[in-house]
């Protein structure tokens, strides 16, 4: 009997020692807390968070002993302080692109300049003019050349032609607002087929807007028509309508390059119509169903066939590296603005069916 009751005891001792000290390490509560039996006592199902039913605290277990965090998360949350991203505070907006400079002026010193009149860029943005000198047709001269006059004193001094000057037509100083040019030294419409007068500030054909029928003032009514400058019910031979409702032109398909052979049909910029087919003006060829100056046009240099490539530039019918004296570079031709009729006074600048010639950089009939 006494032997039993020495076992007994110690049996009692080891059971109610437990895991008073027994936690295995970081995330791994190994369960034996000994003071409730709804702990199951596996590793893997006490994670050492404190439940409803083991209060954490038994035999002097904390749950967060022997360096187990239980629910520290790693996510990286502090690191992230939202503020990293800068956004587009980088960009002051500002525009330093340069201007883009028309049919005769050049790009000098980031102004627009007239290099055949202007005394300080005279032909070119280096030549400067001295003393009393005038810059006449690009050149440095004590007087204007011959059909020029001076307009202006001093360094405003400039020699110019009162015939086709917008600026000084007629007389100096009197200027001509778009879309009206100088010519003849009286600002008109540009020169155009068919013939176009100007309205209330916009340039119109009488002979078949209906707004504007035979006179400024004369507006057609319901479904009529303005033809050969007079209202009617129907277009008046030898015209036929096209378009229709306020659209409606009465054109002449045998010669109207908007309207040519049939309604709709637009010969282009460097076309005209004639006899109700479109043909090419002056120097242009046509190259399939368009008109091409192959001076200039990349695609077609020297030919119909050749294309330039890469960074080369047409010139002179030629594929070069850079553009000739007296061209601009347009993309990848070297185009007279004068006289190009796809740049027409400035890069880009494309003339339509009824102006379709480039002269002196404005688009006109022809």
């Amino acid at each position: 009997m006494r032997r039993v009751s020495v076992v007994a005891v110690v049996a009692v001792i080891v059971g109610c020692s437990g895991s008073s000290t027994t936690n295995v390490g970081p995330g791994l509560d190994a369960g034996r807390d000994g003071s409730k039996s709804t702990d199951s006592g596996h590793a893997s199902s006490d994670t050492g968070t404190k439940t409803g039913h083991d209060s954490g605290t038994g035999s002097g277990d904390t749950g967060t002993g022997g360096g187990d965090t239980g629910t520290k998360d790693t996510g990286g949350g502090t690191h992230d302080t939202g503020v990293g991203d800068t956004g587009t505070a980088a960009d002051t907006g500002k525009d330093t692109g340069a201007p883009t400079c028309s049919y005769p002026e050049a790009l000098c010193s980031g102004a627009c300049v007239d290099t055949q009149n202007d005394p300080n860029h005279c032909g070119t943005c280096a030549m400067t003019c001295t003393g009393t000198q005038v810059c006449t047709n690009g050149g440095c001269a004590n007087a204007c050349a011959a059909g020029q006059m001076t307009c202006g004193s001093g360094a405003n001094a400039r020699c110019t032609n009162l015939n086709n000057d917008p600026n000084h037509c007629g007389v100096c100083g009197t200027a001509c607002s778009a879309p009206e040019v100088c010519a003849g030294g009286h600002c008109v419409c540009t020169p155009s087929f068919p013939a176009e007068s100007l309205c209330s500030g916009a340039c119109v054909t009488l002979s078949t807007d209906p707004q504007h029928c035979g006179m400024c003032s004369n507006a057609c009514t319901g479904t009529q028509v303005c033809s050969a400058g007079t209202c009617q019910t129907t277009c008046m031979a030898p015209t036929t309508s096209c378009g229709s409702g306020a659209s409606a032109v009465c054109a002449n398909t045998q010669t109207d390059p908007n309207n040519c052979g049939t309604c709709g049909t637009q010969c282009g910029a460097g076309g005209f119509c004639n006899g109700g087919n479109c043909g090419c003006i002056g120097n242009m060829a046509k190259c399939g169903t368009s008109c091409v100056d192959e001076q200039d046009d990349p695609n077609h240099c020297g030919d119909c066939g050749t294309a330039c490539t890469g960074s080369e530039v047409c010139s002179g019918g030629h594929c070069i590296a850079s553009c000739a004296a007296g061209t601009t570079q347009c993309g990848s031709s070297c185009a007279n603005l004068a006289s190009d009729p796809y740049n027409c006074g400035t890069c880009g600048t494309t003339c339509t069916s009824s102006r379709p010639n480039c002269f002196q950089g404005t688009c006109e009939g022809g």
